[in-house]
């Protein structure tokens, strides 16, 4: 049986995702070294791409050095969520 994903929650996800996404593409940033800059223990770039394919699964602390590392302002980050 296959998995229900509400309208909602999708739109939500996509934007976070690409919120994310495009400050590394601004920036230059590729995966690996955007696992690497974020410092995160665990955060290997497989599973960076893993939680940017599924946001819903970062949580509230990697999030906030994302936002840190990557140079997201937090309010863009907690609209992107609020969708």
């Amino acid at each position: 049986m296959g998995k229900v994903v509400f309208d909602s929650l999708r739109k939500k996800n996509q934007t976070l995702s690409a919120l994310i996404w495009g400050y590394l593409s601004i920036q230059g940033i590729s995966i690996e070294a955007a696992a690497e800059r974020l410092g995160i223990k665990g955060l290997s770039k497989n599973t960076l791409r893993r939680r940017l394919q599924h946001p819903e699964t970062f949580t509230v602390g990697e999030l906030l050095t994302i936002s840190k590392r990557i140079g997201i302002p937090i309010e863009e980050i907690r609209a992107a969520i609020k969708h």
